[in-house]
């Protein structure tokens, strides 16, 4: 998957003739907080902010899927693992 910057969004949508509120609406997105994950006030990292970061191409869920499973992982053995006596 190609990752953009935000500027090469918002190239993209000027190219497009679109503007960011009709696309935010277009996918469901609250339109402010698409603008403030362009401009980098939000920076994507869970919930809305990040599945908008995705659909924008300023992410690449497959890197963050694999970081999430590798750290549920992680977790789950260690709670299996058996507590060292002392």
């Amino acid at each position: 998957m190609q990752i953009y910057t935000a500027e090469e969004v918002r190239l993209a949508f000027l190219a497009r003739g679109l503007t960011i509120a009709d696309w935010a609406k277009q996918n469901g997105f609250k339109t402010d907080l698409v603008y403030s994950v362009l401009r980098g006030r939000v920076r994507g990292a869970r919930g809305e902010a990040h599945r908008i970061a995705v659909a924008l191409g300023l992410k690449d869920p497959s890197v963050s899927d694999g970081l999430i499973k590798r750290i549920t992982q992680e977790s789950t053995e260690e709670k299996e693992a058996p507590m060292a006596e002392e």
